[in-house]
């Protein structure tokens, strides 16, 4: 599968907005159609180049395998599992709060 997104060019910097140096959130990104099959998908955003080891900053699972984007700032749309130094919070989206409520 391809990924990109509109807010950078493949093997460039990651623009600071979408760093701890800027607003720290998620950027825009996009794919195209899962394999035949898929159920769900997962993201999985790591820095194999920081400092001492391979940094995991989150993860975005049970993506459905229609969705074919992630917009900016998707922190409370998919289930997201923050990684911050070591300690986990997962934040639950607004698509299972929905579910909860009905």
């Amino acid at each position: 599968m391809k990924l990109e997104s509109s807010a950078f060019e493949a093997n460039d910097i990651i623009p600071a907005r979408y760093t701890c140096d800027g607003e720290d959130i998620s950027p825009p990104l996009l794919w195209d159609q899962a394999p035949i099959g898929t159920e769900s998908l997962v993201l999985i955003v790591d820095d194999p180049d920081a400092p001492g080891r391979t940094f995991v900053h989150w993860v975005v699972y049970d993506i459905p395998a229609t969705v074919r984007q992630l917009t900016e700032r998707i922190i409370g749309s998919w289930q997201l599992l923050v990684i911050l130094g070591g300690e986990r919070q997962k934040a639950e989206g607004r698509r299972q709060k929905k579910e909860r409520n009905k």
